[in-house]
């Protein structure tokens, strides 16, 4: 999906802050939005809604909202993600609070995250990043759709213990592709399984690979094109992924030449997990009765239009590229149901099985029909 970073490059005003002990580390709530881990929190007694997010550096305010709760910013900065820089202003306090489970008082840094809640189809007003999650556990619950802040060195029990090295900021876990050890960085942020640079693919590429391009898009809301592949196993400790989706790009600039990869909720998803950044420990579970790992078989890619879906790519050699589906086309209905791109389910038709068929109607009146296949 759309994968969203942040570093950043002044980040001295940025270390400080008080943060209060959770009670007595009560589960929080959290709902996954194309996979990725949204929470409802306070922010200066408004509601706001808050991603969790291991991969961005500092926490990050939403500029529209700074402004509505009267908040000011100070030095002005700029923010590095994986779409390019995004200008940015220091606040020097904020109040975060969650009912009965933690509060926190810290400095953000304001950006505008319209576009990047604009192209998700949901809204964000906080990126809750590195300089909570370096301080704490945090224990994450999929099953339940709940985590925990915990003290750092907590050890769960029948847990498997991953090292985890922290470069610079960001916490980097060691993978095993073919005889080749990757370091990744651990990023929430990204719903994706796995981001590699053109130079480690180089490495890692499987025999008879097929690839293709994809879409992506960073906090500043700009769309990128890139590649995109499979490899038929990626090794996380003691843990083999098969079939993990790969997208190919370079690294962000705050990561170039630090890590190899990123890795995302679409492989760290399929496990309950604690990653403690403080202490260098990762602890996977794998999930009971977790599905196989679904295949998207149609080549689009849609972002939220009215009561609509609009068609922002189509991958080369997919099955809605063969048949000359274009960018800027909108889909009003698919099997006779509403599309719904803003469910993080909405896009169940895409993975169905191999040679399924697919009907759809455009906004325009046309009616077409697309047949499911592997294309990558």
């Amino acid at each position: 999906m759309l994968p969203i970073s942040a570093r950043a490059d002044t980040p001295a005003p940025i270390t400080a802050g008080t943060i209060v002990a959770p009670l007595a580390g009560r589960p929080i709530d959290f709902f996954l939005y194309h996979n990725k881990i949204l929470f409802r929190a306070l922010i200066e007694g408004r509601d706001a809604t808050v991603l969790l997010d291991s991969g961005a550096d500092f926490s990050v305010l939403d500029a529209q909202f700074a402004a509505a709760a009267g908040l000011k910013g100070g030095r002005p900065g700029t923010m590095a993600g994986t779409s390019g820089n995004i200008a940015t202003q220091v606040i020097p306090r904020i109040n975060l609070v969650i009912p009965g489970r933690f509060s926190a008082t810290l400095p953000v840094l304001a950006a505008d995250l319209g576009p990047a809640s604009k192209m998700m189809g949901q809204k964000m007003d906080l990126i809750l990043g590195g300089d909570i999650l370096r301080k704490r556990a945090v224990s994450i619950n999929f099953g339940e759709r709940q985590f925990r802040l915990l003290p750092s060195g907590f050890a769960p029990i029948n847990f498997t213990r991953i090292p985890v090295y922290a470069s610079r900021f960001a916490p980097l876990v060691a993978l095993q592709v073919g005889g080749e050890k990757l370091m990744a960085q651990i990023d929430f942020g990204s719903g994706g399984d796995l981001r590699i640079s053109p130079e480690a693919w180089a490495r890692v590429k499987p025999a008879g690979a097929r690839a293709t391009d994809a879409v992506s898009s960073g906090a500043n809301g700009k769309l990128l094109i890139e590649s995109r592949a499979r490899l038929p196993h990626l090794r996380i400790g003691d843990f083999d992924e098969e079939q993990a989706d790969v997208r190919i790009a370079p690294m962000p600039t705050h990561l170039a030449g630090r890590a190899d990869a990123i890795l995302g909720l679409g492989v760290l998803a399929r496990y309950d997990l604690v990653l403690d950044i403080g202490a260098g420990n990762l602890w996977l579970r794998p999930r009971a009765s977790l599905m196989p790992r679904r295949v998207e078989r149609t080549g689009l890619a849609l972002v939220p239009d009215g009561p609509a879906a609009k068609i922002i790519h189509v991958s080369t050699g997919s099955p809605a590229d063969r048949a000359g589906w274009k960018a800027g086309e909108r889909i009003c209905r698919i099997n006779d149901g509403k599309v719904d791109v803003q469910n993080s389910d909405g896009y169940s038709w895409a993975y169905g099985a191999e040679g399924s068929v697919l009907a759809i109607d455009l906004c325009s009146g046309e009616k077409r029909r697309l047949t499911l296949q592997s294309y990558y």
